[in-house]
């Protein structure tokens, strides 16, 4: 147990627990099946402090969507999806106007694109949220006849996550905040005033 721990030990803490559980469910599943009589070890987890969730503040949220519709309506809609709505990058580049009620100001969120595969979202159940008035602007504004979901191509084919991530980090650079597409669903929460 311990040479695994250290083959692994440049790993995070959390990665190297996810392994170490999954050797202890196949030990204890073994004795179960007869196959070992006891456990030969106890499999001890690696301490892993948790860590804080960044988030965007609303000084640096607002100075964040005023740089995003400078580059363009694609941009700001892509970080009012994250910030506003809280959507994981998958679920940012999936939604179809189908799943989209402008009236009712309410987004369904059935699908996950992951690298190119549409599956279900993360949890593997769908969820209505709520508009912010802006994003559901936005929405509006972005409306187009190129294809059936919100994001894609002039040739009707579905944005990549390479571009909603250069897209997003781009704004954030220029505004001086943090980097990352994830920070936004952590900023989604103060969104909501």
């Amino acid at each position: 147990m311990q040479r695994l721990k250290l083959v692994l030990s440049e790993r995070a803490p959390k990665t190297v627990n996810n392994e170490l559980t999954v050797l202890s469910t196949l030990l204890k599943k073994a004795v179960e099946w007869g196959e070992l009589d006891r456990l030969p070890c106890a499999v001890k987890l690696l301490p892993n402090p948790e860590k804080t969730m960044g988030f965007h503040d609303f000084d640096q949220y607002e100075r964040l969507l005023t740089v995003a519709r400078k580059r363009g309506s694609d941009a700001y809609l892509m970080v009012l999806a994250g910030g506003d709505a809280g959507l994981r990058l998958g679920e940012i580049i999936a939604p179809e106007w189908r799943e989209i009620d402008l009236a009712a100001r309410r987004l369904t969120v059935e699908r996950s694109d992951w690298q190119g595969h549409v599956t279900v979202p993360k949890g593997g159940r769908s969820r209505q949220l709520p508009m912010t008035q802006r994003l559901t602007a936005a929405l509006k504004a972005a409306r187009h006849l190129r294809g059936d979901r919100v994001w894609c191509l002039t040739d009707r084919s579905p944005i990549t996550r390479d571009r909603v991530t250069k897209a997003v980090r781009r704004a954030q650079r220029v505004a001086g905040i943090e980097q990352g597409v994830h920070i936004l669903r952590h900023t989604s929460a103060p969104a909501w005033r």
